[in-house]
């Protein structure tokens, strides 16, 4: 059990240097980001957090789940590129993780992702 843990905190160590290695040392550049950014900063600086507005439009384009995060983290840290990345470094090492303690590793983790159920 204790190497059990072992193995699972150095997988986060290793994962979490990786996805988080110089994250916040270029400017958003991916249209994405710098969209997404805007949107929850729109959001952060209006409180309307039930529609984000982008370039003076609604903006229905994801599901809100991401804007709202990347609105608390604008909220809380302010607005910087390491922040606005971090929620995807952390889906990334959480993903990791969950991929180690499926049962058959990733391959039954992206299998039940894709299956479409009953």
């Amino acid at each position: 059990m204790a190497h059990s843990k072992h193995i699972i905190f150095f997988i986060l160590f290793l994962s979490g240097l990786l996805f988080f290695y110089q994250l916040g040392n270029t400017a958003l550049t991916n249209w994405d980001e710098a969209w997404f950014g805007s949107v929850a900063q729109d959001m952060a600086k209006s409180d309307k957090l039930l529609a984000g507005e982008w370039n003076g439009q609604i903006f229905f384009y994801e599901p809100p789940l991401l804007i709202w995060l990347l609105t608390i983290i604008i909220k809380v840290f302010g607005e910087n590129e390491f922040w606005l990345r971090s929620i995807s470094a952390l889906s990334g090492v959480f993903t990791v993780i969950g991929c180690r303690n499926s049962p058959d590793g990733f391959i039954t983790l992206v299998n039940n992702i894709c299956s479409k159920g009953p």
